[in-house]
């Protein structure tokens, strides 16, 4: 069982916020493929899928390099507000190429913000109890990979402006906690 001296502020701001935002993420991300195969084709679409995955690979041994070198919390700030900036982007564009770019942006924050959020686990939580934390925010993450989409198709064929809209808004809070009420770890 974890016990709740574990249980800094940096984490239980972190858990609740990663949490929150699983739930929007998973609300569009498995149908942003659907969305660009509507408008490009599957052939375009197929091949922009691809990659992804590639610049969250690239974008996340950057963000980790970055985290060691910069600081954690400056790393998870840089990556929450591209998120925020691109989601915005995403939110307003009415040109299918700058919703991609979008897309893509948000994943690079993304790719940015995890090896610095996982990295400020590792700085405040004990040898013996880092699992059980790591698990705990799997879990929230879970969460949201579960819920997210079944709201989400509801929500992103019908309303997904102001579901974007709602993820800019989410972020923009997460950031805000993260600014005033996160330490940096990084000594």
């Amino acid at each position: 069982m974890i016990k709740s001296r574990i249980w800094t502020r940096n984490l239980k701001i972190r858990l609740c916020g990663e949490t929150v935002f699983n739930v929007f993420y998973w609300m569009y991300f498995p149908f942003i493929a659907i969305y660009f195969s509507q408008s490009l084709g599957l052939a375009w679409a197929g091949v922009l899928m691809m990659v992804p995955p590639v610049l969250s690979l690239i974008a996340g041994l950057i963000g980790g390099s970055f985290a060691d070198r910069f600081g954690r919390k400056r790393m998870m700030l840089w990556g929450a507000g591209i998120q925020f900036a691109m989601f915005i982007l995403f939110a307003t564009s009415s040109i299918i190429w700058l919703d991609y770019l979008a897309f893509l942006g948000i994943t690079i924050g993304t790719g940015l913000y995890k090896p610095a959020s996982d990295a400020m686990v590792a700085d405040t939580v004990s040898s013996e109890h880092r699992k059980e934390v790591f698990a705990t925010f799997l879990t929230g993450s879970n969460l949201g990979a579960v819920i997210g989409p079944i709201l989400g198709a509801w929500l992103f064929f019908d309303y997904r402006d102001l579901l974007l809209w709602s993820c800019a808004i989410v972020l923009m809070i997460y950031l805000l906690f993260i600014y005033f009420w996160v330490e940096e770890t990084l000594t």
